[in-house]
């Protein structure tokens, strides 16, 4: 039965997903703050499980927070800081991820400035969600060179690929590897997004963009790492021709060839055939970014 303007045969499932920016490109909380308000009233945009607390996955994904991340690291302040945000296995090899993850730096010039264990408050999150959190840690690097740049952002992504071509993502997954971006992001309720970490509520981290989303799952079963935002996106929808397009990626790896990356190799394969559609497609978009 259809009221006024409204037509339930129009209602489509579908994630929700928003933007927030200050225009003069000064970093505030108040972008943090609003964004997760922001985020909280898209619940209806997500399922819930039985136990009430575990969602389908929500996040945001924030401009590098500097202030914040010069409070809880010592690192030079001349060079640009990169920062990594790891989901490791609770019940697997750490050090052996870790190790990886800092050759993978180092080889590409990258000073290792150390480890933090994010603080995670597991009590808001549900029984589904809390039998399989992560380890969740920052590692923190920093090299010469202008933050943000071409030539810093591709080094990482090709540290990052060496790191995921090592493991199985259930074991050591990179949400966030840059010197422009860093992402926080879990299967909670969006209201209980700043909760689960308390990072999201320091008066110290602000930004001056963020983008936030509430993941509807459609092909795929809720986990941590495939909740939204990714890298460098946040989607909304499906693709349809997300089989033909990596069956086209994959057939033409051997010819492809690039000016500014060194190492071509690291890069491969340029999507993780299993993923969600979404999923692929951030990673398609950084490789051709």
């Amino acid at each position: 039965m259809t009221r006024g303007l409204y037509n339930p045969r129009l209602e489509r499932d579908a994630c929700g997903f928003g933007l927030l920016a200050n225009l003069d490109g000064n970093p505030s909380h108040r972008i943090v703050a609003d964004a997760l308000a922001a985020l909280e009233r898209m619940t209806h945009r997500g399922a819930v499980a039985a136990d009430g607390l575990s969602g389908d996955g929500c996040g945001i994904l924030l401009a590098l927070p500097g202030r914040f991340i010069r409070s809880v690291t010592d690192l030079p302040e001349d060079q640009a800081v990169a920062v990594g945000m790891v989901f490791l296995a609770a019940d697997g090899d750490d050090e052996a991820s870790m190790r990886a993850i800092e050759d993978a730096l180092t080889e590409r010039s990258w000073a290792i400035g150390g480890w933090r264990d994010v603080p995670v408050e597991p009590s808001v999150i549900g029984d589904h969600a809390r039998k399989t959190l992560p380890r969740i840690r920052q590692v923190f690097a920093s090299r010469p060179g202008t933050p943000g740049s071409a030539e810093l952002e591709r080094s990482l992504f090709l540290a990052r690929r060496a790191v995921e071509s090592q493991f199985n993502p259930r074991q050591t997954y990179i949400a966030s590897l840059s010197t422009r971006t860093i992402a926080y992001k879990g299967l909670c309720l969006p209201g209980n997004l700043p909760r689960l970490y308390p990072d999201l509520r320091s008066p110290e981290l602000e930004t001056s963009i963020a983008v936030f989303h509430q993941r509807f799952s459609t092909n795929t079963t809720p986990s941590w790492r495939l909740s939204q935002p990714f890298r460098l996106l946040a989607h909304n929808g499906e693709i349809n021709t997300i089989a033909g397009n990596r069956a086209w990626a994959h057939a033409r790896h051997a010819k492809w060839h690039s000016p500014v990356f060194e190492g071509m190799r690291y890069a491969a394969p340029e999507f993780s055939p299993d993923e969600s559609d979404s999923a692929s497609l951030d990673q398609m978009l950084e490789f051709l970014i």
